[in-house]
């Protein structure tokens, strides 16, 4: 990620911290989801990504876990529509699961993914 990006993260936390403060979430979760501005949603895809892809590491129960869930369809469109930093912790994700898969016969007769 750039230092420009970087830079903005503090801005994006502020913003998700103000609009959690004005929002109750409670039972409208996807109401305040569609309220969000776009560059918080974009963050907190990446970070969603991004926290997923280190826990696939080595770990083949979380992998397993992912693969069984609607978590790979999800991955795949973010790899196809997502912004730039989106698609790279989706990525990053998928290898991980596929690094995982070669290492864990289970995983690997899932069959609901092809190797990277």
């Amino acid at each position: 990620m750039d230092s420009k990006s970087n830079g903005n993260n503090g801005a994006m936390l502020n913003s998700i911290s103000n609009h959690q403060q004005s929002l109750s979430l409670s039972g409208t979760s996807n109401i305040a989801w569609e309220m969000e501005d776009p560059a918080t949603k974009t963050y907190m895809k990446a970070m969603a990504e991004r926290a997923l892809w280190h826990l696939a590491k080595g770990n083949s129960p979380v992998c397993k876990s992912i693969t069984e869930s609607r978590a790979l369809l999800c991955f795949a469109v973010l790899l196809e529509k997502g912004s730039k930093y989106v698609q790279y912790n989706s990525d990053m994700a998928l290898m991980e699961i596929t690094a995982v898969a070669e290492e864990d016969d289970e995983l690997r007769r899932l069959g609901t993914f092809c190797k990277i």
